[in-house]
């Protein structure tokens, strides 16, 4: 492999090998992103990921898309993966969020008809997409960075253009033939391969730790890199030697770099930097004009219902109530129950906070 030495390459490109015995381990379907500035080589290496199965012209598809369309794309490809480039291209940005959520839970949208229900759609199969941006800051639910594995910052570091062109000359010449071999050498020993999943499994879980987005991340990831131990194994007469340990440090990375990977941590740092900045909204010693975004009362900070209702969204009571249970926020009891808000009296007015 021309690219062995670029994990960040080399994770999705076995993503579309792994897309084809997905449904083999009961496993449902997610995301591979890729991000990074324009002219990085993302659009190259999704090519790469398409020549896996067939001619990568004509296989890989754009953002530039409908929801309809992509249903009925992954209906088609089943269990190959759905590969779509430049996500800043997608018509309506709005769209992305609900496409990710279609697309993981892996059946299509429920419709009817004057003689009834129609038959849904359904796939199983892997993702893989590309973008200037993470796809997750397409979305404002939190529930979408626990279904995609985002490799952000892509490049092909410290390569010039003459290796560039050889690797994409590579592809474009032999397309389609590894992935059919795969599948045969699979077919012929796959229960002994098999075998090998479950230690994958439980050593990525481990390297979560107590990041609950990473663990849910962590299987899928322990299946990646299984998939090329499996490579590893079938094709070591072809010499392909796909180092896995760079794939451990890779997932490692990830959980230190991506913040998305714990959007509860994240926004309480951005609201507390945001109360920083804008102090002429913090409720201190004296009562600030027009609106009040957060308090300082007795020695201990609140934050207003109101602000956090407005910068959360959709996602403020199940975020807050993420603070809370991780003991980032205190805890009150009120009416025999446990909250994280109480009333306060600022001079003559008793105000609700967090």
């Amino acid at each position: 492999m021309e690219v062995k030495y670029h994990p960040k390459a080399v994770l999705p490109i076995l993503s579309s090998f792994a897309s084809v015995i997905l449904h083999e381990f009961d496993m449902k379907p997610i995301v591979i992103d890729v991000s990074g500035s324009s002219s990085s080589g993302k659009s190259g290496l999704l090519r790469m990921c398409a020549s896996v199965w067939g001619d990568p012209e004509r296989y890989l598809g754009t953002f530039n898309t409908t929801l309809v369309a992509v249903e009925r794309r992954s209906t088609f490809l089943n269990s190959f993966p759905q590969i779509l480039d430049d996500s800043n291209g997608a018509n309506e940005s709005k769209m992305i969020q609900p496409m990710t959520y279609q697309y993981v839970n892996n059946t299509g949208k429920q419709r009817g008809s004057l003689n009834g229900s129609q038959y849904t759609d359904s796939w199983n199969s892997l993702m893989i997409t590309s973008g200037e941006n993470e796809i997750v800051t397409y979305a404002n639910a939190q529930g979408v960075p626990a279904r995609v594995i985002l490799i952000s910052n892509f490049s092909f570091e410290g390569e010039d253009h003459d290796y560039l062109s050889k690797v994409y000359d590579s592809f474009r010449e032999n397309y389609g033939v590894i992935g059919i071999e795969f599948l045969k050498r699979w077919q012929e020993n796959r229960e002994h391969y098999m075998k090998y999943f479950k230690a994958y499994e439980k050593q990525f879980l481990e390297i979560s730790c107590d990041n609950n987005i990473l663990k849910r991340l962590s299987r899928h990831y322990s299946f990646i890199v299984f998939t090329g131990r499996v490579l590893n194994e079938m094709f070591k007469n072809e010499s392909i030697e796909i180092n896995l340990r760079d794939l451990e440090e890779l997932f490692v990375e990830m959980s230190k770099t991506n913040k998305a990977m714990d959007l509860p941590i994240v926004e309480l740092q951005n609201a507390l930097e945001d109360i920083d900045a804008n102090r002429n909204k913090l409720y201190a010693d004296y009562e600030p004009q027009g609106t009040i975004n957060a308090f300082f009362h007795n020695g201990d900070f609140y934050f207003a219902p109101a602000y956090l209702k407005q910068r959360l969204g959709l996602n403020e009571k199940q975020i807050s109530y993420l603070w809370m249970k991780r003991g980032l926020t205190d805890t009150f009891i009120n009416r025999d129950n446990e909250v994280d808000y109480k009333v306060i009296k600022k001079i003559s007015d008793r105000l609700e906070a967090y």
